[in-house]
This record gives C-alpha cells, structure tokens and sequence, in this order.
C-alpha cells in the first residue's frame, strides 16, 4: 500500500527557517507507521523554501513551494498584500507529485491550506484528516467587543506584521479564504478522520455523501514516556497554557481572569503562557485587560520544547485552555495523558475530550469570573485535584494508545481500497 499525505508545514525535514514546524503530531504518526510491511510512505507539504525531493527513513518528501512565496523576503508579503492564496500553478505542483509517487491513497493533513483544491482532480481516494474547520472558526476568529476595523488599528502596534501582512487584521481576510474554499471543495470530500462529535457533525453538514472514521491522534513521543503529574505543591499556584498567537486563542480571557483573582483574592498565582511571547501581536491587543503585578503573574514565554513542556506540567497546580473555538486541541491531550487538572472552555470537540467534573472541568467560553472561581476552588481542593488527575490518565491512556490507533488506521485504509463507493 502506497499512501501519501499532504501538510501544510514541513514534516520531519527541519527547514532552516521557522524553526518550529508545529506538527509533531505528525511526525509522531508518520514513525509509528514506519517499517509496517508492504506500507511506503510519501509526504508533499507546503515549503517556504526552495528544497529538493529526498528520502528520509524510507520516507520520500516533496518540498511544493507555493507561487506566492518568494526567496526574496520584501516581496513574501506583496501575494498577502493582494489577498492572492490560491494558485493552479500549486495545483499542478501536487498532482506532478501524485504522479511520481502513485500513491493507493491520499492522506490530505488538514483542510486550512491550498492541498484542499485537489479535491475532485483525481481519481485516487482521498481522506481528509480533520483539525479544525475554517468555516466556524471564521466566525469565532474575534473575541467579543472587538471589531475588523480595531485589528487595523492595532496593527499600528505590530508595525513589522502589518508590513509583512501577518497582523491579525490580515489573519482574519486570510480566514475568510480559507472558508470560502472550504465551502467550494468539502461538498466533494469521500472520507474523513476526525476525533470529536463536533467535527462529524460539521462534516456531516458540509459533505452529506462522506464516510467518517473516528481515528485519534498519535502525541509527541516524549509524553508516551514521560514522569505522571507530581501533585499540588508549593504555595504558589501554578497554571499552564498553551496557545498561539490567534485572537480567537483566548489571551484575552486569561488577562480578565487574572485581574479578577487579583482583585478577589490574596493568593500568588503564576500564570505560565507558552506558545506566545511578550513581542506577539495578542499581547498587544489585550493588554489593557491586565496591569502586571507581584502577586498575580502571566507569564508569556513564547515556543517551547516537548521536553520543557512537560517539564512545566509535571510540577504545574492545573492546566487551563481558554480557546474560543477549538476541535481536540493536542494540548489539553498532552496535558491529560499526564494527569494534569484540566479546565476548558467548552467549545467545539472539546466536550468529546473532556467529561465534565470527572476528567477536568468545562466552562462557558469567555466567563471569566466563572474561570476564576474554578481555578481557586480545584487549587483548594487536593483530593478533587487527584481524582481528575486519575480519571484523566485512564481515559488518555486508552484514547492515544499507539496500538490501537495504528490498527485503526491500517484497518480504515484497507476497507477504502476494498470499497470505495463513488468517484471511483
């Protein structure tokens, strides 16, 4: 069986800019894939620079540099500029590659990026791999009481973003591209893997004659290893996030929610951010919800490492994801399969991640008070603390086992090629 996936970053390859690719995720399925007799393996993903097609672990990679990305970096920004993201130029960069490796099967990695258009070019079966949907998340891509016209403004602060057109203001055109492809191309999708009961709700809507696989995602390998939650300790509470630099990632709920305990109790809290920094287009924004003090601490410290990660987890009071929209976001899977006290907003899949009060707690999105009461109470609470920390590791355990998602996986793709039903 031959299968080939189509990323929208750099897989495996570390290329010489951007150096964190934000798919280890990927990586992690592609090795546990690797050496299944009678499978070969070909990755074509989005690259920003000009590379060669190589073979890595018997795994063959085609670097596709879009046509709107130039070596020059003044004009990296001029197709942003002009809201140009589609080209048939990328198309056929893809279909040259699917002709060269001639895979039984297409894996497209996600629906936000350009690979979405090869939909109903071939005649190969494709499976589109779900990490969020570009439709809702367009709707939700403003917190409240923000508007179009106040990301423009506040480009006026991120003077080199604006400039190379990655200001929010720019972020949220480009969304709505990405959802007006997602609407021209979903209706033609055959089959799907996706995680949550939100995600095959959506695309039951979006493409009614599809097949869904329900098929977990593999986590970065050094969690599969790492030490368990050590336990409350200490009498600083210590709270970790994890996200990007994304207006609708809830920066904004963690700074109101910080200035609440500020002001209602006495205790230190230390509010760890990674994913984002002190220079990031969110801090900017949402930075008068949150006057910085000695007692109450966010602390924004920007990309981490797996290892650091774990490292911030293993010895944090709780993890708390603020996101207003999301489908299964990886780091509350990360932070379960540790046994990290979790709170979430629920929004999107995270319902399927989370029972609420028995493997973490979920909230309303955007109340902050209530966050602020949880945060306190399950801070309080050491035996609640311990108890969703057992009940999170049981369920996490099953739900990543790499076995188990392995044979999911392998067994899926056989019965597509036993019994494509259409477009065949």
């Amino acid at each position: 069986m031959r299968i080939l996936y189509l990323s929208d970053t750099p897989v495996s390859i570390k290329e010489t800019i951007d150096g964190y690719n934000g798919r280890g995720w990927i990586e992690s399925e592609l090795e546990l894939l690797h050496g299944e007799p009678d499978l070969l393996i070909g990755v074509a993903y989005n690259s920003k620079i000009k590379l060669s097609k190589r073979n890595e672990k018997n795994i063959t990679f085609y670097p596709i540099q879009s046509s709107y990305t130039f070596n020059w970096k003044v004009l990296n920004a001029i197709p942003r500029w002009l809201g140009l993201y589609d080209s048939r130029k990328d198309i056929c960069k893809i279909l040259k590659v699917i002709d060269d490796f001639n895979p039984d099967i297409i894996y497209l990695w996600g629906t936000e990026w350009f690979g979405l258009n090869i939909i109903g070019r071939t005649n190969i079966p494709i499976i589109v791999h779900i990490q969020g949907i570009s439709i809702p998340y367009y709707a939700y891509f403003l917190p409240p009481n923000h508007s179009t016209f106040g990301l423009l403004c506040n480009s006026i602060y991120t003077p080199i973003s604006f400039l190379k057109a990655n200001s929010f203001f720019f972020q949220k055109r480009r969304f709505k591209k990405m959802a007006e492809r997602e609407r021209r191309n979903l209706p033609y999708v055959e089959y799907y893997f996706g995680r949550t009961a939100w995600d095959c709700s959506v695309t039951r809507l979006l493409s009614p004659n599809s097949v869904y696989f329900q098929l977990n995602e593999v986590l970065r390998n050094p969690f599969y290893t790492a030490k368990k939650w050590n336990g409350m300790s200490g009498e600083v509470i210590e709270i970790v996030s994890t996200i990007s630099n994304a207006a609708y990632k809830g920066l904004d709920l963690i700074y109101k929610c910080a200035a609440i305990l500020y002001s209602v109790s006495k205790l230190k809290i230390h509010w760890i951010v990674c994913g984002i920094d002190n220079r990031s287009e969110s801090k900017k924004m949402f930075k008068s919800y949150y006057t910085s003090n000695d007692r109450v601490v966010v602390d924004l410290i920007g990309i981490v490492s797996a290892d650091k990660l774990i490292s911030l987890l293993q010895t944090s009071t709780m993890y708390v994801h603020p996101s207003y929209i999301d489908n299964s976001p990886n780091s509350v899977c990360e932070a379960q399969y540790l046994g990290v006290p979790v709170i979430a907003t629920n929004v999107g899949g995270v319902s399927s991640l989370i029972v609420d009060g028995r493997t973490g707690f979920l909230l309303p999105a955007n109340d902050f008070c209530l966050l602020a009461y949880k945060i306190l109470e399950l801070s309080a609470d050491r035996e609640m603390a311990k108890t969703l920390s057992k009940n999170e590791i049981q369920c996490a355990e099953i739900r990543h086992d790499k076995h188990i998602i392995k044979h999911r996986f392998m067994e899926v793709c056989q019965y597509i090629l036993e019994h494509r039903t259409f477009n065949s």
